[in-house]
């Protein structure tokens, strides 16, 4: 969704509980999703980013 919505210039948003229930099942997995070689290295994000860009982050990408 993020991808596609910045290559189309739409807004990137999501709620706010959605990000949030994505995170409480990515966080207690995020070793393996990152080994397992679906998601790009974390990066570094400031640390009063928003949740999403957090999420994002964890999971290898930057938010648009």
């Amino acid at each position: 969704g993020v991808d596609l919505a910045d290559a189309t210039g739409q807004p990137v948003t999501y709620p706010p509980a959605l990000v949030d229930a994505c995170w409480a099942v990515v966080e207690p997995q995020l070793p393996e999703l990152q080994a397992s070689g679906a998601f790009g290295q974390p990066v570094t994000v400031d640390p009063g980013a928003d949740s999403l860009t957090r999420l994002l982050g964890a999971l290898g990408r930057r938010r648009p």
